[in-house]
């Protein structure tokens, strides 16, 4: 991003205005349903080119979790045959059907930042739209649809895995259960449930 001049103080409109923000990126991280395939793939060719400066990813593939991508993701690194080059979006859901049924191996990816939540991404979003908004904070021409891009995906999908020449992404929860009651702290215990009936739990600090 361009250098930003440094904020000494705040006004208090634009200290009221963090509550809004805060709202929106909140709203954001607990969105439910699919992704919208059509709308975050030009999305992700631009964060390829613009911010990675690397080559347009040619192959898309969406997945209903991250349990999902998880088994798609394993298999990829055994893969000799480049089967990944064969997805379309036409054929996208039996292309994953038929890679879920025949896996019988091990998932090697099982950190818990595989499985964590949206909330992340959701804040930096909503940080640096903050700062240009409110902040008064000038990006350059390219920054700004680079904010835009990731605005687009955030919206749009749920977790993501970049690859050489492949994005694999999954779809939001189907549902949010949240609950204060569950643990010790001021935290609260969220269950993400997904439409291929896998759950990830994990705490949430609304901040």
């Amino acid at each position: 991003m361009a250098t930003a001049k440094k904020l000494e103080t705040l006004t208090q409109a634009q200290i009221d205005a963090q509550t809004e923000f805060k709202c929106l990126a909140l709203d954001v991280s607990t969105a439910t349903g699919p992704s919208n395939r059509e709308l975050v793939i030009p999305a992700f060719k631009e964060i390829y080119k613009s911010l990675l400066n690397y080559n347009e990813p040619k192959y898309f593939v969406f997945v209903q979790s991250p349990m999902q991508a998880n088994i798609i993701l394993t298999m990829f690194a055994n893969d000799t045959t480049d089967s990944h080059q064969t997805v379309t979006l036409e054929n996208n859901d039996e292309f994953v059907k038929n890679i879920i049924n025949s896996f019988d191996g091990e998932m090697k990816l099982n950190s818990s930042d595989f499985f964590s939540s949206e909330g992340c991404k959701s804040r930096v979003l909503y940080y640096y739209k903050y700062m240009r908004d409110v902040g008064g904070v000038r990006y350059q021409e390219k920054d700004n649809r680079i904010l835009e891009a990731f605005e687009t995906i955030v919206k749009n999908s749920g977790r993501y895995f970049l690859c050489d020449d492949t994005v694999i992404v999954c779809d939001r929860p189907s549902s949010i259960q949240i609950d204060s009651a569950l643990l010790p702290d001021d935290s609260e215990y969220m269950v993400c449930e997904f439409s291929d009936g896998s759950k990830i739990c994990s705490s949430f600090r609304e901040y």
